[in-house]
């Protein structure tokens, strides 16, 4: 590293307990209770969630975790990770942990808990990614912590309803069936329809086995959910890093991954 760790430090089940009540979408001045540490007492307000902070419900995303080995000792070759998201707020959180350099990592005979330093000039803070660091004060272990922040891709209440909402979808349906009468098969998309689409349609354009990562925007399936070409959700899908373009000398838009 860099730098050296700094602070008081934490032991490892008061960042756990820390992790499951600090809300970076809420957080601010006495309210940063991850990061931060609380003040002796008659030297500075406690931290605390702020009123209105999400009472996190995590869950796990076993396809993106690695988790431990049950029994196994951490070596220098070691590194954890474990990926969550909140079932309420949707902020996706992953704590990893780094034992490349330690040599007798924690817990040991000496020391029977990590005693996590905050390492602050690895941390990135970002509009729509937050990155908290700690390194363990042993000398053997010296474990390195992360806490990765990443926002939901569709953050907004608005958003979310131009994307999910009945009547939009009724809308849509009813823009469809105007534009091409003859066109057989076109029903009304339901709010899990539209999610389960966009999901689609995101992991087809960023898997690298598909050579070409796009598809025509007068799909019957795709105006269902999106509008007419995706007209509808044209600025949410640009957001999510798609774009419309024009193949050859044919008048078809088509959605293609950045």
């Amino acid at each position: 590293m860099s730098s050296s760790p700094s602070g008081p430090g934490k032991t490892a089940p008061k960042i756990f307990q820390d992790f499951l009540v600090f809300d970076p979408l809420n957080s601010g001045p006495n309210a940063s209770v991850l990061p931060d540490h609380t003040p002796p007492a008659g030297e500075g307000p406690l931290l605390a969630p702020r009123i209105g902070s999400c009472k996190h419900e995590y869950t796990t995303k076993t396809n993106q975790s690695v988790p431990p080995p049950l029994d196994q000792r951490p070596d220098g070759a070691t590194k954890y990770k474990l990926a969550t998201v909140c079932k309420k707020c949707r902020i996706h959180a992953d704590v990893k942990v780094d034992y490349t350099r330690a040599s007798n990592s924690c817990p040991n005979a000496e020391c029977p808990l990590h005693h996590f330093q905050r390492l602050k000039a690895a941390d990135e803070i970002g509009v729509a990614r937050l990155k908290y660091v700690w390194q363990c004060s042993e000398p053997q272990c010296q474990a390195v912590l992360e806490v990765v922040y990443r926002q939901a891709r569709i953050p907004d209440k608005e958003a979310k309803d131009t994307l999910i909402n009945t009547e939009n979808l009724k809308r849509r349906y009813e823009a469809v069936v105007r534009s091409d009468p003859s066109r057989e098969g076109i029903r009304q998309a339901t709010p899990m329809d539209a999610l389960s689409r966009l999901r689609k349609y995101t992991k087809d354009a960023l898997n690298p086995a598909h050579d070409r990562p796009s598809f025509p925007a007068n799909n019957k399936r795709f105006m269902e959910a999106f509008g007419v070409y995706g007209q509808d959700c044209k600025v949410l899908l640009e957001r999510l890093g798609f774009k419309y373009a024009v193949r050859l000398l044919l008048v078809m838009n088509t959605l293609r991954g950045c």
